[in-house]
């Protein structure tokens, strides 16, 4: 069967490992023409994408900063990210990054509000990371249809690359990790992706 749901290569970047309890604090998408499997360019050929930094509630950013562990967890992850506390609080509040997001893929989707007909989400480790996030702020804004499921993505189809990366290299010892840093590095795709990398 040939698709012609577009693809939307996604990531967040946080301020813990835990997906059921995080703050998302970017989140960045790609467009992706399911045919061409070229970027979806604007009027200008420029390729469609959404950016946007996402501002931690300030009291929620005061309960992180005075309890020693969260607080060093929370500094970890910035390490990681590479992100301040200033650029992270410059950025918009949570709900109007979601409803933006939203939005965004909505414009991509064969039909309005329908799980059946939205973008198709591609990612790495997504589905147990950056999909458990989607299904949270989803309910929390209630971003669902009449089944209360979630339309922003696909009801039934996702791409995560790690599952793929497995399927590949889980008979070989090739590949001794599967971060995405030693992934990138194993299939030769370097230059600034490194030090890019955790910025969404």
């Amino acid at each position: 069967m040939v698709n012609y749901i577009p693809y939307l290569v996604y990531d967040f970047e946080t301020d813990s490992p835990f997906p059921q309890t995080c703050h998302p604090i970017q989140l960045a998408a790609l467009v992706i023409n399911p045919r061409t499997l070229a970027y979806v360019k604007d009027n200008l050929g420029r390729p469609v994408y959404f950016n946007s930094m996402i501002k931690i509630p300030e009291a929620e950013l005061d309960e992180i900063m005075a309890d020693p562990k969260k607080k060093a967890q929370f500094e970890k992850a910035l390490s990681i990210n590479k992100k301040t506390i200033e650029e992270i609080q410059e950025g918009p509040e949570e709900k109007q990054v979601w409803a933006n997001f939203v939005a965004f893929t909505q414009r991509y989707a064969r039909k309005p509000k329908s799980a059946w007909d939205s973008v198709i989400p591609v990612g790495y480790n997504s589905d147990n990371f950056d999909r458990v996030i989607i299904e949270r702020l989803a309910q929390k804004y209630g971003t669902t249809d009449t089944e209360d499921q979630q339309y922003v993505f696909h009801k039934m189809y996702s791409v995560d690359v790690i599952k793929l990366i497995f399927m590949w290299h889980e008979s070989n010892t090739e590949l001794t990790r599967y971060k995405l840093d030693a992934v990138r590095e194993h299939m030769g795709l370097v230059g600034d992706s490194k030090e890019n990398a955790h910025d969404a």
